[in-house]
């Protein structure tokens, strides 16, 4: 369980980073939606602060019953499989640290933020290196929490999910589970957190990449690789 509850740590870049990097999001004209966009980062620059290396780009529409968000970016390896996820703090000015400074700790029923991180999609990566990835994800829905899948897989009941769509701090980030493999492996690779993951994680303790060479390039090796921010307004 301790390696388990270990992997949920990849959101750890959160902490204030996400404010600076953020970009606004705007109303649409006429419409009770709200859209941002944003840009992608790899885990180690977003951690970093290093802006200037933005490898693609994200957009997330906000209503009153959930959240659609479409990711883009063309630097993946190809031949891998990877999902994308929605990471959502339902409360952020209750983050541990200080207002909007989210971390793992804030995952979970009993945290105040009541965070909570679920898939979107997922894909095998095509030979261009192309990740485009789109998905839905409803309040109250808790079916693809990755937190449940890693801390109570045996009941949905400690997922938070998705409480406040137009409130909630939202990431996307892209998760890789390696080369393709087959049959059910291959399934769960493209549809939940653990899938095809022998674990530990690559990477730094947290289960998120610190360079090019924690990218996974062998079965069994899984790491969060690519982080988009969206502040509420």
């Amino acid at each position: 369980m301790k390696e388990r509850n270990t992997k949920i740590g990849f959101v750890l870049v959160l902490v204030v980073l996400v404010i600076g990097l953020v970009v606004a999001g705007t109303v649409l004209a006429g419409s009770p939606s709200k859209r941002s966009e944003a840009p992608v980062f790899w885990s180690w620059d977003f951690e970093s602060g290093n802006t200037d290396n933005p490898v693609g780009t994200s957009d997330l529409v906000r209503t009153d019953d959930g959240i659609s968000g479409n990711y883009m970016t063309d630097v993946l390896r190809p031949g891998n499989t990877a999902t994308l996820w929605f990471i959502v703090f339902n409360y952020p000015e209750e983050c541990a640290a200080g207002p909007y400074m989210c971390s793992p700790y804030d995952l979970g029923p009993d945290a105040a933020a009541k965070g909570d991180f679920l898939v979107a999609s997922g894909h095998v990566i095509g030979g261009d290196g192309k990740g485009n990835f789109g998905g839905h994800l409803n309040a109250g829905d808790t079916s693809g929490s990755g937190y449940a899948e890693v801390n109570c897989p045996d009941t949905w009941d400690c997922a938070p999910g998705l409480i406040d769509p137009k409130g909630a701090l939202v990431v996307l980030a892209v998760h890789d589970h390696g080369p393709k493999q087959s049959g059910q492996v291959l399934k769960e690779q493209i549809s939940s957190f653990l899938g095809g993951c022998d674990g530990p994680f690559n990477g730094n303790e947290f289960g998120f990449a610190t360079g090019l060479e924690d990218i996974p390039d062998a079965e069994g090796e899984c790491s969060t690789i690519q982080f988009s921010p969206h502040m509420p307004d």
